[in-house]
């Protein structure tokens, strides 16, 4: 054959053949194509339910602490946490006696009598470091005027509320799951669950936070008001504190990138939800 007949140039350069697609991973399991908001609604999930219980179980540590870091300030012994400085038992209180004696104070406590809130136990073995605000902490004289008495009631307080709201965040998280297989379809439980979720998330943290937790664990831990116990439980709070207010804001920030998404698609990760959010054209 002629090398420049056209017919020529086909066996010359050969039969072009089509290339052979390789087959993803997907297609070999048989699994059709995932949408693509489908990773993000699953990694957002997975970290809000898992940040929520870690948040739960930091406030649950923190309030037992603050439990126990109370526990001894009046009345008998209860655990081995002792404050170095704490009120008298009840047979002698400090407004009704000027003198102290063997009574006043539990086993471990020497009575001393100060000029400014009256008699007082301080423990035989450990010396307050920061001794006013020690002091202020115990509320010898049973009035709870100072500020340093008032803040450790607020924190004891709210540490409670902050357990019982990462509570109610975990079981907010559990029922949107169970919507993601119940009530894929309804789009408007899905995002209103993930907002409500958001928003006692985000007050559990800003009550932590704005009550001065960090602020009054710092002091105690700083003005030694405990003993080598104490001083555990203490530091502990404070890596408690600092872990929960960490797992609350990210998951409550996981919770609110949920809201569109959950409009959007509901709880299916593949197919469209039956019912869908749509904008209303009023003036058609």
């Amino acid at each position: 054959a002629d090398p420049g007949h056209p017919r020529a140039m086909k066996y010359d350069k050969g039969f072009q053949k089509e290339e052979k697609k390789k087959s993803s991973v997907l297609e070999k399991f048989h699994i059709g194509k995932l949408p693509s908001h489908a990773p993000l609604q699953v990694c957002l999930t997975t970290v809000a339910v898992g940040l929520a219980v870690g948040s739960f179980l930091c406030a649950a540590v923190l309030n037992g602490n603050a439990v126990q870091l109370t526990a001894n300030y009046d009345g008998d012994l209860k655990n081995n946490l002792f404050p170095c400085a704490r009120k008298p038992l009840p047979v002698c209180l400090s407004l009704s006696l000027d003198t102290c004696n063997s009574k006043c104070c539990p086993t471990g406590y020497l009575c001393v009598r100060d000029p400014t809130v009256g008699i007082y136990c301080q423990d035989a073995l450990v010396t307050c470091g920061a001794f006013d605000f020690c002091l202020d902490v115990s509320d010898a004289a049973g009035t709870c005027e100072r500020d340093a008495c008032q803040e450790r009631h607020s924190v004891t307080n709210m540490t409670y509320l902050v357990y019982v709201m990462s509570a109610a965040g975990v079981a907010l998280d559990l029922i949107d799951l169970i919507l993601c297989f119940a009530l894929a379809d309804n789009v408007v439980f899905k995002s209103v669950g993930n907002l409500i979720s958001c928003g006692v998330k985000l007050l559990a943290f800003a009550a932590l936070v704005g009550v001065g937790t960090d602020r009054y664990l710092s002091q105690m831990a700083l003005g030694q008001c405990f003993n080598a116990d104490g001083a555990i439980a203490v530091e502990r709070s404070q890596l408690m504190f600092t872990l929960g207010a960490l797992a609350l804001f990210f998951s409550a920030s996981s919770s609110f990138c949920l809201v569109p998404i959950s409009a959007m698609h509901g709880g299916r990760l593949s197919d469209r939800p039956f019912y869908q959010l749509k904008i209303m054209d009023i003036g058609g």
